[in-house]
């Protein structure tokens, strides 16, 4: 490995490690992290979108925008390169540390198999990415869960392999390096207790971060 694709890495697993104390900070308080999922709720009844549009995106948001701005990105190179699921129509109100999302988180083109298994060709909708080539190429899914499981961890890691085994698609900018995965258990009372796992980096540039009750 060359100098550079190393140093980049270092960069990538930084950011994701930045991205994982700004969302502990953020949605330690499960009690409220549940009210305001609640209170969503009357614009988009799937709690789980709730959670990823109201509450996450607005973190990536803003980790994204201060990153990317420190390696010299415009506020619309930055808005460029932030796309997610819905991003018609957002949950959150941009603040002046905010950039917003600019389009649409899915694969032009369809590919062999899905996510799911289901179908023998998809196209990939991630819950969120970053684009910012060539030094920050993110993809990003999440699960909002009543319980913590071992399984849930593994279904993350297997959707953002799948995401990031496509290199590439000629119909679009399609194209990420590093995975960044949330799985928030949302059960019971406490707060929430946050911790990463970087045991799929090396091998997958696959960082996962995890909220349980215990």
């Amino acid at each position: 490995m060359s100098d550079f694709p190393k140093i980049r890495a270092e960069n990538e697993l930084g950011f994701c490690r930045r991205l994982q104390s700004s969302m502990s900070d953020s949605l330690h308080d499960v009690v409220e992290v549940r009210s305001v999922i609640e209170r969503l709720r009357e614009r988009n009844s799937f709690r789980e979108s709730c959670f990823c549009k109201g509450l996450v995106l607005p973190i990536v948001d803003s980790v994204a925008t201060a990153y990317l701005t420190s390696l010299g990105g415009t506020r619309m190179a930055v808005y460029g390169a932030l796309r997610c699921e819905g991003f018609g129509t957002p949950m959150y109100t941009c603040g002046e540390g905010q950039s917003g999302f600019s389009s649409h988180s899915c694969s032009n083109s369809y590919h062999n198999g899905d996510k799911s298994g289901r179908r023998a060709t998809s196209r990939r909708s991630p819950d969120f990415c970053i684009r910012f080539a060539p030094q920050l190429r993110l993809v990003g899914e999440m699960k909002y869960v009543e319980k913590f499981s071992n399984a849930g961890i593994l279904q993350v890691v297997k959707e953002l392999r799948d995401y990031l085994s496509i290199r590439s698609e000629p119909t679009s900018d399609w194209g990420h390096d590093v995975g960044f995965g949330l799985l928030y258990a949302y059960g019971g009372l406490g707060d929430r207790v946050t911790y990463a796992i970087e045991d799929y980096w090396e091998s997958d540039r696959i960082f996962v971060s995890v909220f349980s009750s215990k």
